[in-house]
């Protein structure tokens, strides 16, 4: 099912632009507000990026080996 979401269309220049974002931060990730929108649904459920507790309401969003790998087939 992961693979069929993310071959259901090509990633958007937005999510391409997150995708650098999170590889140029490295192991630290990219902090964002927890509950906010900021375009990271589909890089999750794709499995893209992963998110974790950065603080209360914070959450750090970090590239995975397979968001890497989209970036290199781009």
């Amino acid at each position: 099912m992961i693979d069929q979401l993310s071959r259901a269309r090509p990633l958007t220049s937005r999510e391409l632009d997150l995708l650098k974002e999170l590889a140029a931060a490295g192991r630290q990730g990219v902090l964002k507000p927890a509950g906010r929108r900021s375009g990271f649904s589909r890089l999750l459920a794709a499995r893209y990026a992963t998110a974790r507790p950065a603080g209360v309401k914070v959450l750090s969003y970090v590239i995975t080996d397979r968001g890497r790998r989209a970036l290199a087939d781009v």
